[in-house]
């Protein structure tokens, strides 16, 4: 977990707001660099969890990363025990969790891996929908309205509206399937779910009080803004993340759910295979249709797609084991048709998660964070010179000296005295230095140089 360094833009941001909250106390506004934060607009409640480990563990990746971590296990075993209570199939509970980890997209930087809000809302989500499904189909539904609340509440305070966009699915499958009257009719559902969103709302409103502005940069930020419009370049076409979840070959797998149960199939199977076929419809075409696309707001879709897949894979291996010809074969058949069916994604996935620091996107700004690590073991004392917005510096040089007697000073270029110790990783910057100072190279990695100044030109 901590391999590699907090990564520049929204983990990086994450783990100096988290760390000042563990030093300042838990409020409603998160700051960064001591200011309200106004340019990530999303509620606290991941900034809670990980300024609790940061108190308890101190500050470091493993701290800031623990919370994605822990949700994206309790999503593996969410799966497991849900679907195999609900049908009976160690198969296909087996199948559906471990199709969850072929997901490159869910197994790789932004999801499970770093400090972002992308697994902890797929967490919260998937219960969420698991939770309501079963309200729908029991007698005793008052148990799993409260679940579901409970948890669209702390989906809510992860990543704001996001997990709203499940609605139009949920209730196009209430309106087919004729559920929707019934559901309508339950007083319980207003109660619980109106009670979450209006405490969620209510947060905005206390926020905006606490920090005029805010509300503005929700719209823009969260609402419309990325909606109608591409933020930071994130522009692509329609059919993106079809893209995005094919970098899971078995994600085709998903589609054939629906075409493989066998005509005496339990109706407890088929109504809940077509409400996670109605859930994933409509959450992707709200992703779709939003001009801002980026391709970790996929996540909640792999649990439910990892449902599919199983269901698909479990009925794959069904069938051939009902063929004469393989029958006292059928154990050996099932375990090559399993490395079959998962060798190939778990590769790509097994490659991503070794594949070298030095070439994944976002290492121009990350590797700071890797040099002032090193730095700090050997050296008391020394200024980072930055470039542009890099809130990896920010972090480091705010934890290092919490755990060691570290003086580090964050900088832009300017004037430097002899004896001063400087890192910097750009070639610019280094030219710009050889053409003005006379300085000693005392550690370098790549466009990285750790000099000392030895006097002016």
């Amino acid at each position: 977990m901590d391999f590699l360094p907090v990564w520049n833009y929204d983990e990086a941001r994450n783990a100096v707001k988290s760390l000042e909250m563990a030093q300042d106390g838990y409020t409603f506004i998160p700051s960064f660099r001591g200011e309200p934060d106004n340019w990530d607009t999303k509620p606290p409640f991941l900034i809670w969890l990980q300024a609790t480990f940061i108190k308890m563990l101190g500050p470091s990746e493993i701290a800031v990363r623990l919370p994605s971590a822990l949700a994206g296990f309790a999503s593996i075993l969410i799966l497991f025990f849900f679907v195999f209570k609900r049908s009976g199939s160690l198969a296909w509970a087996f199948f559906s969790a471990l199709s969850l980890i072929s997901f490159l997209g869910y197994c790789d930087l932004h999801v499970v891996r770093t400090g972002d809000y992308d697994s902890l809302l797929t967490l919260f989500s998937t219960i969420f929908l698991l939770s309501l499904f079963r309200s729908f189909e029991s007698e005793r539904a008052t148990r799993w309205i409260l679940t579901a609340s409970v948890f669209l509440f702390l989906g809510l305070m992860t990543k704001g509206v996001v997990i709203l966009m499940f609605g139009p699915g949920i209730l196009a499958y209430l309106l087919i399937h004729r559920k929707f009257l019934p559901i309508a009719g339950n007083y319980r559902y207003y109660v619980g779910i109106g009670l979450a969103i209006g405490i969620w709302i209510s947060y905005y409103f206390l926020r905006n009080y606490l920090s005029p502005g805010y509300m503005k940069a929700v719209w823009v930020n969260e609402l419309g803004g990325r909606f109608t419009d591409s933020l930071e370049n994130h522009k692509n076409v329609f059919w993106y993340y079809i893209f995005v979840l094919l970098d899971a070959p078995l994600f085709l797998f998903a589609p054939l759910a629906f075409f493989l149960f066998p005509k005496e199939a339990d109706k407890k199977v088929t109504t809940f295979l077509f409400y996670l076929g109605f859930c994933v419809l409509g959450f992707w075409l709200f992703l779709s249709l939003a001009q801002t696309k980026i391709r970790w707001y996929a996540a909640p879709l792999m649990p439910l797609l990892s449902i599919l897949i199983g269901y698909s894979i479990h009925r794959i291996i069904e069938l051939v084991q009902v063929i004469k010809y393989v029958q006292r074969k059928s154990a050996l058949l099932s375990i090559l048709m399993c490395i079959v069916f998962f060798f190939p994604p778990y590769r790509l996935v097994i490659d991503d998660m070794f594949q070298k620091k030095e070439s994944r996107p976002g290492w121009e700004f990350a590797r700071y964070g890797w040099m002032m690590k090193n730095l700090s073991a050997k050296y008391d004392a020394f200024s980072v010179v930055r470039e542009n917005y890099n809130a990896t510096i920010d972090f480091y040089a705010a934890a290092i000296p919490i755990k060691k007697a570290v003086h580090i000073n964050t900088r832009y270029e300017g004037d430097y005295g002899a004896g001063e110790k400087i890192l910097f990783c750009s070639k610019s910057q280094f030219e710009r230095m050889a053409a003005s100072y006379n300085f000693s190279i005392l550690e370098e990695m790549g466009d990285c140089h750790f000099v000392k100044i030895i006097h002016i030109k």
